[in-house]
């Protein structure tokens, strides 16, 4: 089936962008520091899957946090998917398998059943296409396999504070694919939304959400009086599954 043009120039840009991170090894040192406490946590949910012996990471990049949980007990493979051919190469690199897939637009490389756990941090927010994707993922799973998903919210406590202002919410998609006047504005983003809704749109894709958890862009930021500030105020907001920056959903195949 032809793809939209939209779908296309999208994917093509997606994937442009990467290969430049890719290539940066800054990239891969702000990736590090900016998600060491959401790979800590996506560890802790791992070691209580059961089972747990072969593991997909859609939206592996370099592989940094692949190599985390290839250490973990009771996983035996891993396998690394990337839209970017130089992420691919460095996960390979680094000893991984890994392959190109154009996730939003193509038919995953697996076969059906093939893993226990498919992992996709925030991989979905940057999809047209969101219900394709979670049916190839399930399709990919053995029955009853596990899904670790995350995605920012909508409805962070500190969007809606900047709505009030008269200002996008973090994390937003722009009103371009190329320009932006605000920091907060992700130009990749295509779908940024609530809990309900998510939780919603992976029922409706064949997914038992069975657990939920919280991240924020704030838990590694570096220190400083803004920042500690703001970071006291979420730690207490969070508390509201609402509220938070972002989720981690653990979903189980129906």
């Amino acid at each position: 089936m032809a793809l939209s043009n939209s779908t296309e120039t999208h994917e093509f840009r997606n994937a442009r962008d990467f290969d430049f991170r890719a290539a940066d090894p800054g990239a891969e040192a702000a990736l590090i520091a900016d998600q060491k406490t959401k790979i800590a946590k996506v560890c802790a949910i791992i070691r209580g899957l059961a089972p747990r012996a072969h593991i997909a990471e859609v939206g592996s990049f370099t592989g940094i946090a692949a190599t985390d949980y290839a250490k973990l007990p009771g996983v035996e493979h891993i396998t690394c998917y990337d839209l970017s051919g130089e992420a691919v190469k460095k996960c390979i690199e680094r000893g991984l398998e890994a392959e190109v897939w154009h996730a939003d637009t193509e038919p995953c490389p697996a076969t059906e059943g093939t893993f226990d756990v498919v992992i996709a941090l925030d991989v979905i927010e940057h999809m047209i296409d969101t219900e394709r994707f979670l049916k190839e993922i399930r399709r990919v799973c053995v029955p009853q396999g596990h899904l670790i998903l995350s995605t920012p919210n909508l409805a962070f406590w500190l969007s809606r504070l900047r709505l009030l202002l008269g200002r996008p919410p973090w994390s937003y998609p722009g009103v371009s694919s190329h320009t932006k006047v605000d920091p907060a504005i992700d130009l990749n983003h295509i779908r940024v939304n609530t809990l309900t809704e998510w939780r919603h749109l992976l029922a409706a894709c064949g997914w038992n959400v069975t657990q939920v958890l919280t991240y924020s862009l704030l838990d590694d930021a570096q220190n400083g009086f803004k920042k500690n500030i703001l970071h006291s105020i979420d730690r207490i907001a969070r508390f509201r599954l609402t509220l938070a920056y972002g989720h981690i959903y653990l979903a189980r195949s129906s």
